[in-house]
């Protein structure tokens, strides 16, 4: 990519460019950091502009503060972005700088390379074929091997010599827990892919079937004003937490809220249902599984996707968004995991045969989410720019609401 053809990007108008992020976990499967995955919808992926433009976009405060707020954002970046800016818009400990093995080796590269890394910033080698080639850079110690079109007995093969080569490797492109627990044997630390959107039929739960019982009541179409008094008054927890949400600092009140009644009033029955509902998910606890989050995350996109569809319901897609995940919350295969919840045939249609057009709608969700950006409908509900602007809207929503449980815990 040549100097003029960033320089160019400088004076055109931008369209919008898509980011969607992945999570990268440890080996219990904590989340660490999110690798942003950008696309410049007006561009090709081999093109100058989506090269430059995407990470450009990405690099600003406000959309990492979005997209990744929490953890490191894993972003690659092409060697003509390295050698044009002497100095990068996002602080050292906010990215890890991704780089493909055979644009390192060029020797403008190495000393960008090299410059960045005094000033603070991690580098990792993307799927280099040999140690020998990353070996060559002392300042990158980390790689991130694809591991997706391996089978669980052949990972040690493709990892081990990374290891042995005293590098830190992450796994990219995980498929299986097979495939996971062969990249944790072989000595990888970061790990990253569908597998965490599995149930782990062996082992407990982050979210108890009593609490997904409550969910499916919260969540149900007929639930009224008295219902939802009632539900939430019998769990003790729900209420405590209902209440101190209701007298936070977030809402603006003369007197202090003493009862489950008092709390809808002032929150409305469909603000109090979503916040019931994340309290009961969540467990109790101020901090829960990202699981959660993640499952949140796609349950508000398809309900913003759907609210100005005629002929879709938003609760329904939420729900269908929302309950996309349950078999990794609750370990168990989808068919077992909604039976006996009591969703509408149309919500479990969708969930267990991908029957449209909640279904469809959450097919080409789940395709954003993996960083498909190529196929679209400019008109349609699944458009690229509607997508994006649903995730983007789901992101802010839920860090909103990950903030407000962590307050009133």
């Amino acid at each position: 990519m040549s100097t003029e053809a960033l320089s160019s990007l400088e004076h055109e108008h931008p369209t919008a460019v898509v980011g969607v992020r992945q999570a990268v976990c440890d080996a219990s499967r904590a989340v660490v950091g999110y690798e942003v995955l950008t696309g410049d919808p007006d561009a090709p992926p081999a093109s100058a502009r989506f090269s430059a433009r995407a990470l450009l976009e990405a690099f600003t405060d406000v959309d990492l503060d979005l997209i990744a707020p929490h953890h490191p954002a894993y972003l690659t970046v092409g060697p003509a972005l390295l050698l044009r800016m002497d100095l990068l818009p996002v602080a050292p400990d906010r990215v890890v700088m991704q780089l493909d093995a055979v644009d390192a080796v060029h020797d403008d590269v190495v000393a960008a390379v090299n410059r960045l890394s005094a000033m603070g910033y991690v580098f990792a080698a993307v799927d280099p074929p040999s140690p020998d080639s990353v070996l060559a850079l002392p300042t990158i110690r980390l790689v991130r091997v694809d591991v997706g079109r391996l089978a669980a007995g052949e990972v040690a093969a493709r990892v081990m010599p990374f290891v042995a080569s005293g590098l830190t490797v992450h796994a990219v492109g995980i498929t299986s827990h097979d495939v996971f627990e062969a990249c944790v044997a072989a000595g990888c630390v970061g790990f990253q892919g569908p597998f965490r959107a599995l149930p782990v039929l062996t082992q407990a739960p982050p979210i108890k079937s009593g609490a997904m019982a409550t969910a499916a009541e919260l969540l149900a179409p007929d639930l009224d004003f008295e219902r939802l008094e009632a539900l939430i008054g019998r769990d003790l927890e729900l209420s405590y937490r209902l209440l101190r949400y209701a007298n936070s600092a977030f809402f603006s009140r003369r007197r202090e809220i003493g009862t489950v009644r008092e709390a809808i009033v002032l929150l409305g029955e469909r603000m109090t249902r979503r916040w019931a509902l994340v309290v009961a998910l969540a467990g109790g606890g101020p901090r829960p599984d990202e699981l959660l989050f993640d499952a949140l995350v796609r349950g508000r996109a398809l309900e913003l996707l759907a609210e100005n569809t005629p002929g879709l319901s938003a609760d329904h897609a939420f729900t269908v968004g929302l309950f996309s995940m349950l078999p990794s919350l609750v370990n168990r295969p989808m068919e077992q995991a909604l039976d006996g919840l009591g969703l509408p045939a149309g919500i479990e249609a969708a969930l267990l045969d991908g029957h449209p057009p909640y279904g469809a709608l959450l097919d080409r969700m789940i395709c954003h989410l993996d960083g498909d950006f190529g196929a679209r409908a400019d008109d349609a509900p699944g458009s690229l720019e509607r997508l994006d602007a649903a995730y983007r809207g789901a992101l802010a929503w839920v860090e909103k609401l990950r903030s407000e449980l962590e307050r009133a815990a």
